[in-house]
């Protein structure tokens, strides 16, 4: 009983805290919103409420103002009715081709900021060398945005994508990854050159890398030795002195691969060049994009300027100017929750940056904190009410 007081004691603290937030500001509504799908979490609400639409930005900015939801969030696609309580009844009209890059994707391990900051890094280069280098996506249909959470959101609202299917959409995030790449198919005729554009290039600088002896992880060891012997058979070709490899390794290599251009070299030794794919894949891939969000033509995503439900960050859209020095953890901060100050325990050892400030809690330690403190650590279970 204790327990469930509690609990409810906090509810409603974060809720006035989300209270005072949409009461302070009119949200934004997305581009052509009045097509769009809404739904949303309530504070003490089981499930998603869902199938809305509005006709108007007041009439959003009015609800989230009068409901309070803990989490807001709008679909992709476009309906000729989006608020018709079945998906087969909306009438689908074409969906943003959207990426959702997300340090659960990433199988690395690190702290909250270490992963956010490695998917900004990937985050810029999917708009950079990708969307606005390799696809020729206009800049102005670009748009950014930091989901709340771990990661960043890429909308893509380009006519010519709108009517994409799944499966275009699927070649699409596959490419941006790398992954189910053909080194066979990328590499028929001449070998490319380290400096070329898209996979080309990226492969080549695999390879080389992989020539010069830059083992892969995950390679196991008769396959790595078996091309250890061939590359020192290759080398010896070219330079019969054999302790004269070691220090001019790079520029044999070179010669062999770059200059040559010829594929020959490396026929039937095909585990060579599926190798140097799964490194390219790895250190050139948009390792953290979510290929299922990509894909899903009526997938919900979190509606920009509302708040995330576990942190407390505003889900913040980013110019692309600003994206490289964008701090999600301390520019995500709201204003309204940078005032107050809660009384907080400890459930477990947890420590993040928050604003420009360390903070940190022990099991059973009461502190207190600001609010976007209190927040972000009772919404990820660190931390609750006193």
């Amino acid at each position: 009983m204790v327990e469930g007081l509690r609990e409810d004691r906090e509810a409603a603290a974060l809720r006035r805290l989300f209270a005072r937030y949409y009461s302070s500001r009119p949200v934004p509504p997305p581009p052509r919103f009045p097509r769009r799908e809404f739904a949303f979490t309530l504070f003490g609400g089981q499930g998603m409420v869902r199938h809305l639409a509005f006709g108007s930005a007041s009439e959003l900015s009015s609800f989230l103002a009068e409901r309070v939801p803990r989490n807001a969030y709008y679909s992709t696609a476009y309906y000729e009715r989006p608020a018709a309580p079945e998906m087969g009844n909306k009438g689908w009209m074409g969906a943003d081709l959207v990426f959702d890059l997300d340090a659960d994707h990433m199988g690395r391990s690190g702290s909250w900021e270490e992963l956010l900051m490695e998917v900004r890094r990937e985050t810029v280069r999917l708009v950079h060398e990708f969307l606005l280098g390799e696809l020729g996506i206009p800049k102005d249909s670009l748009r950014v945005v930091f989901s709340g959470g771990r990661g960043f959101h890429v909308h893509v609202h380009e006519r010519e994508y709108l009517r994409l299917g799944p499966d275009e959409r699927r070649e699409i995030v596959l490419y941006v990854k790398g992954k189910e790449l053909d080194p066979k198919r990328i590499l028929r005729g001449r070998l490319p050159s380290p400096g070329e554009t898209g996979w080309r290039g990226r492969l080549a600088r695999a390879l080389l890398r992989l020539l010069e002896g830059e083992k892969p992880e995950g390679v196991n060891g008769r396959r790595w030795r078996a091309l250890r012997r061939w590359l020192e058979g290759e080398a010896e070709a070219v330079l019969p002195d054999g302790s004269r490899i070691r220090g001019k390794r790079g520029e044999v290599l070179r010669e062999l691969v770059i200059r040559a251009g010829s594929p020959e070299m490396l026929r039937g030794r095909e585990y060579v060049l599926q190798m140097a794919a799964e490194m390219a894949a790895s250190e050139y891939g948009i390792l953290a994009a979510d290929e299922p969000v990509t894909t899903d033509i009526h997938r919900l995503i979190r509606l920009p300027y509302s708040l995330h439900g576990k942190s407390g960050f505003q889900v913040r859209p980013v110019p692309l100017g600003e994206l490289e020095e964008f701090d999600p953890l301390s520019d995500a901060i709201v204003d309204v929750f940078r005032r107050g100050e809660f009384e907080i325990v400890g459930l477990r050892r947890f420590s993040i940056r928050l604003g420009e400030e360390e903070w940190g809690v022990e099991e059973g330690e009461r502190v207190k904190v600001p609010a976007y403190v209190f927040v972000f650590m009772c919404g990820y279970g660190a931390a609750r009410l006193a």
